[in-house]
């Protein structure tokens, strides 16, 4: 049995890991306590997550578990990663302006700018804070 994940590090967790609805429940309950459920997922996205905890044993639709995967890999990396997935989401439209700007001015090496998560969260970073601009 699989059980709840509340005290092991929800690195590499897959959906193939969580079979059970006990398992998804611990990842959800993770989640609010650190409130990451409703900063990292749009409401389908929880609305499915919850629907699927409430009445689906084991899911067998293939978009059902692709859909799930999907949320327990953001919810994952939004629980190891922290404050800094969430600099890296805000950073990441800031970078896409940035670049195509960049292009435009010729600028061919800032493409590379769309990968680098680091910059995401220097952007996302700056744009939170905006009284650090300056340093």
């Amino acid at each position: 049995m699989l059980g709840i994940y509340c005290s092991q590090s929800w690195e590499g967790l897959t959906l193939n890991n969580l079979k059970n609805r006990v398992s998804l429940t611990g990842l959800r309950r993770k989640a609010l306590r650190n409130g990451i459920w409703f900063r990292a997922l749009s409401s389908i996205e929880r609305g499915l997550a919850n629907l699927s905890i409430r009445y689906v044993k084991e899911p067998k639709n293939n978009r059902l578990i692709g859909a799930l995967e999907e949320i327990v890999n953001k919810l994952t990396s939004a629980i190891n990663m922290g404050f800094l997935y969430f600099l890296g989401l805000r950073g990441r439209h800031i970078a896409e302006e940035r670049v195509e700007v960049a292009t435009k001015w010729g600028n061919q090496q800032a493409r590379a700018w769309k990968s680098d998560q680091s910059f995401w969260q220097f952007l996302g970073l700056n744009a939170n804070f905006p009284s650090w601009r300056g340093v």
